[in-house]
């Protein structure tokens, strides 16, 4: 979970539903996240294209 980008940790916790997020640093998002999906790794292959992708707008 290290290798993960910041980006890509805080795009896992809002997908999770998690609150509180935007405030935590790398190494406590890892901890959190860590508790949580201790046996679930789907969560960052989607995580990982999600950050990739384009931006989108809003208009």
């Amino acid at each position: 979970m290290n290798t993960k980008t910041f980006k890509e940790l805080k795009k896992a916790a809002k997908d999770q539903g998690m609150r509180g997020y935007l405030k935590l640093t790398k190494a406590e998002l890892i901890a959190r996240l860590s508790a949580r999906n201790d046996e679930d790794d789907g969560v960052w292959e989607d995580a990982r294209g999600d950050a990739r992708a384009e931006p989108t707008t809003i208009k």
